[in-house]
């Protein structure tokens, strides 16, 4: 048997379910019998279930909770991946499991030292662009299965399947809160005999973001908080319901653009955007590469209108995606820290900077 047996499922296909009778794919599905489900606190858009020699996980449609989109069959610990994101390239790194990683997609992008110690040496190769991999290499790698960072890769699954290797997604990117994305800690931890440790990892994270965000319930005055900045004349903002505005919420912000509804992010027009904007007290921006006040104005004049403090996270330099997707205490500490800089934050990580210029 194969150490893991992935199944994509279409909408309104049916759910192959092992020994279980082909039903149609619904939240009730999984194999009945003597089984646990492993209670998630968070976490919206992911079942695990412990049966006797595997655990199951169930991928769930973030538009549709009734409908699965992938069904995975955990046999034994994945000793050999190929992963697409430097995100989770950390996370393993945190769990023990770097020397699980043989390939790499994307290499140009991933800065964490031990990947670009390996990739020199050899024992990581890189396969090139995630969307459309060297199937070469990674056929000659013979991985356990290929992490994905996107659900949008039907393609690419169908190609790896013809030489029996699994695509799984890392489909922890569709929740929409803080803690719900963490909590996909102690799926990968499952994933790679690590479950315990893993598991521990997320209780430590919970508490200390609960008791930091418990710091900032009562602040008497929430500043107004407008994030990241127009590109061709379209400014790409979080929704009110997703992950960066919970994030700035519980930070104590006033979110410019919270009344948004959904989750995801919304493209408005830089002229529609900077209504809101004039009246942010703070102005955060994730930039690759070093970016002023100056630089940022060339592109857009009429930027300078905002008088709101500009901080600056330069992401070529900083691993803040890589540090704090699944440390969202670590990001809620720095935001505080920019928030009610009076709440003194103990252990707090500096990802942005201040811009005066």
């Amino acid at each position: 048997m194969s150490l893991v047996r992935s199944i994509f499922l279409p909408l309104g296909l049916v759910l192959l379910c092992g020994s279980c009778r082909p039903r149609t794919a619904s939240h009730a599905d999984s194999c009945k019998g003597d089984a646990d489900t492993i209670p998630l606190r968070y976490a919206r858009h992911l079942t695990m279930v412990e049966h006797p020699g595997f655990t199951e996980a169930l991928i769930r449609d973030p538009e549709d909770s009734t409908r699965i989109l992938q069904r995975i069959e955990l046999h034994r610990p994945l000793h050999r991946l190929i992963v697409s994101s430097s995100i989770h390239c950390a996370l393993l790194q945190e769990l023990g499991c770097d020397t699980t990683i043989a390939g790499v997609c994307d290499a140009q992008y991933n800065r964490l030292p031990y990947v670009l110690e390996g990739l020199e040496n050899g024992t990581i190769t890189n396969i090139g662009n995630s969307m459309e991999p060297n199937m070469e290499r990674v056929v000659d790698l013979r991985p356990d299965a290929f992490l994905s960072a996107s659900l949008e890769q039907s393609g690419v699954a169908a190609r790896l399947e013809q030489f029996g290797i699994p695509l799984i997604p890392c489909a922890d990117y569709m929740e929409s809160s803080p803690l719900a994305r963490a909590e996909w800690i102690r799926f990968y931890g499952r994933m790679t005999g690590q479950g315990n440790r893993a598991d521990s990892l997320f209780q430590q994270i919970e508490q200390r973001y609960l008791a930091l965000k418990e710091k900032t319930q009562e602040v008497t005055h929430r500043p107004r908080l407008v994030c990241e900045m127009p590109y061709n004349g379209t400014w790409y903002v979080p929704r009110g319901e997703s992950y960066a505005a919970h994030l700035y919420r519980d930070a104590g912000a006033d979110y410019v653009f919270g009344h948004l509804a959904g989750t995801g992010s919304a493209a408005l027009s830089t002229e529609t955007a900077l209504d809101k904007a004039l009246t942010a007290e703070v102005w955060l921006v994730r930039s690759f590469g070093p970016l002023t006040r100056s630089r940022l104005y060339q592109d857009s004049p009429n930027l300078q209108q905002i008088r709101a403090k500009l901080w600056v996270c330069d992401t070529s330099e900083k691993l803040y995606f890589e540090q704090t997707t699944f440390h969202p205490d670590e990001a809620l500490s720095e935001l505080i820290r920019i928030l009610h800089p009076q709440i003194a934050i103990e252990g707090s990580d500096t990802y942005f900077s201040l811009t005066e210029e």
